[in-house]
């Protein structure tokens, strides 16, 4: 949904999709093999225990609201330096898989979510 939104802005894919794309068409054998393995399984892993992990369970509490906004907002931020679609887009995947942490309390899950999408991105 949030990708059909970009398009219909006129935006094909994100700055930070762009970058990573050239980055791994450049490289080639196990240094491909590499920086899709940190994409897909270690990226997300250390940011759902950041983002969701520390910020949600131990810096704000109880203020699942907030927990959502601020977390979604932060993992925007470290994607899309700048307000654009593309922020969006990111602020939108942060608030489901915050609100998916909300539900079921298990890293576990939104890593496995987290690293299905990272993955499907790269094809």
């Amino acid at each position: 949904m949030m990708m059909t939104i970009m398009h219909c802005g006129g935006q094909a894919t994100t700055a930070n999709q762009q970058a990573l794309t050239a980055w791994l068409i450049s490289l080639r054998g196990w240094h491909q093999v590499w920086l899709i393995s940190q994409l897909v399984i270690i990226a997300p892993m250390l940011e759902e225990l950041l983002f969701r992990g520390l910020l949600c369970r131990w810096f704000l509490g109880q203020h699942q609201r907030w927990q959502a906004i601020v977390s979604a907002g932060d993992f925007a931020s470290v994607h899309e330096m700048r307000l654009s679609l593309s922020w969006l887009l990111y602020f939108g995947a942060g608030l489901i898989l915050a609100c998916l942490y909300q539900r079921q309390h298990d890293l576990r899950l939104n890593w496995v979510v987290h690293s299905l999408y990272n993955g499907l991105s790269l094809i």
